[in-house]
């Protein structure tokens, strides 16, 4: 799915590398209506390199919006 939001949750001594939470779109298979309904799943990556995260979000989306929190 798309990436809904990303957010730094802690940074190494070194600030080489970050945990992130990525909360990303998606769709679940439904039992009792028996059709797909639009998620939201929430995941946590631990260790991600700082040059990583830069390579994927600040090169590879033109239109993102920051907010430091």
């Amino acid at each position: 799915g798309s990436i809904v939001e990303a957010k730094i949750t802690r940074m190494s001594y070194s600030g080489k590398s970050a945990d992130l939470e990525v909360k990303t779109r998606g769709r679940k298979w439904n039992q009792e209506t028996e059709a797909y309904e639009d998620t939201i799943y929430t995941r946590t990556l631990n260790k991600v390199r700082v040059k990583n995260i830069l390579d994927a979000f600040v090169s590879g989306y033109n239109n993102l919006t920051w907010e430091r929190v």
